[in-house]
């Protein structure tokens, strides 16, 4: 047989991944334009001040406290389906919590936004569930696209008048009405008629069973976070530059995602017939993809770098936050299967250490006065140590019953 006729078969056998993936990627090049356009289309200070917004409204998910992952893990480790529970609740919490963060931050442009990203989190549980991949993916591009769209317009017809809070709602008022038709199906029915004290209790089986693992999450968000944090409070002399080189890293993240996203689901479905020879096999094809990703991201990358001569540090920056974030994307190829084995906890303790010897050495290093360079540094490695560490719970430490069943992710 043919290598042609080989590679038509094992598209044949699992074509909607192979679609899924496809499509995840074209949609995206609109995210790679956002990341190479924006800088240039709108002024510094719009563009570093949009970037700061758009990242802490991507934290808000979090104050649903995981019901979103525990509908995963509930679906595949117990068997049950609470989709409605999730939809109806969540959506209760997350008005509740923004009205108060809106009023903390005495911002209420953030309202919408916040509403927003939560609704297509909650939405984008279900759409996984029933493997509607491509309109789960739609989202984020439209924001990507229609920022691109008001920055051009901004930049080549007539300057636009406009703050960051005023462009951050406009922006997911806009995706949101034309991403809605797609995923119109997957609304629940009466969605605020028949909530009850029984879809309540349902809701905190949802957060109970997956709470320290939705904390490990939101620690390692605030890892994230706290590099920008720092840099915006103590080196803001690079925050667009830094802002820049997290959206071309997110090029990385997003290649390694759509893997772990088709994984949450797959692994789901084969958790108790999968073998660890099975897993690590997938692991090796796995890593030498992403080596090879990586390493010609870093070659396009010093190729595009003469188009910001403004940015001087690109290079190095980008191969810093490309390596350790999307390493840890990468891992989450195969997190989920730590998570459906239940080592939260063990994870959210490390993550938590992680954290706080973070704080204390990024804050020692601002003492002394070092540069931007140390800091990143010190990032990545704390960043890199958290994800041996998840492959060593999904390598090693996890004991695996089934036979070696194949998950054609690769």
């Amino acid at each position: 047989m043919s290598l042609v006729s080989k590679l038509h078969l094992k598209y044949k056998s699992n074509s909607k991944n192979y679609n899924a993936i496809l499509a995840r990627y074209g949609l995206y090049f609109f995210g790679l334009l956002d990341s190479l356009l924006l800088p240039k289309l709108l002024e510094s200070g719009i563009y570093s001040e949009y970037e700061y917004y758009k990242n802490a409204v991507f934290l808000f998910p979090n104050i649903m406290l995981g019901a979103y992952s525990g509908y995963m893990y509930v679906k595949y480790s117990k068997g049950y389906d609470f989709y409605d529970s999730l939809f109806k609740i969540g959506l209760i919490f997350s008005l509740v919590f923004g009205l108060i963060t809106c009023i903390i931050l005495g911002n209420f442009f953030l309202m919408v936004p916040l509403l927003i990203i939560n609704f297509y989190v909650i939405v984008e549980q279900g759409l996984k569930v029933r493997k509607k991949y491509i309109q789960a993916f739609l989202f984020k591009p439209l924001l990507s696209i229609i920022i691109l769209s008001i920055g051009l317009f901004s930049y080549y017809h007539s300057k636009i008048n406009i703050n960051s809070s005023s462009l951050i709602l406009t922006v997911f008022s806009l995706a949101f009405l034309i991403w809605l038709p797609f995923i119109y199906s997957i609304i629940p029915k009466n969605v605020f008629k028949s909530i009850t004290k029984f879809q309540f209790r349902k809701y905190y089986y949802l957060v109970s069973k997956i709470f320290t693992g939705t904390l490990a999450s939101l620690v390692f968000a605030l890892v994230i976070f706290l590099e920008r944090f720092l840099i915006d409070k103590y080196y803001p002399d690079f925050l667009a530059e830094y802002s820049f080189v997290f959206n071309l890293a997110q090029i990385i993240v997003i290649i390694m995602s759509v893997f772990s996203y088709i994984s949450s689901v797959e692994y789901g479905e084969k958790i108790n017939t999968m073998s660890r020879k099975s897993v690590l096999k997938d692991f090796k094809n796995s890593l030498f993809m992403f080596l090879s990703i990586y390493t010609l991201f870093i070659g396009l990358t010093f190729i595009v770098s003469s188009f910001y001569q403004e940015f001087t540090n690109l290079v190095w920056m980008t191969a810093l936050l490309a390596i350790s974030k999307g390493f840890f994307f990468f891992v989450g190829i195969y997190s989920p299967i730590a998570v459906y084995k239940n080592f939260n906890t063990r994870m959210l303790k490390t993550i938590s250490f992680i954290l706080c010897l973070n704080i204390v050495f990024a804050m020692l290093l601002i003492y002394f006065d070092y540069d931007i360079l140390y800091l990143l540094i010190l990032n990545a490695l704390f960043i890199l140590s958290y994800s041996f560490y998840i492959l060593d719970i999904v390598l090693r430490r996890i004991e695996y019953k089934g036979t070696a069943i194949e998950t054609n992710l690769f």
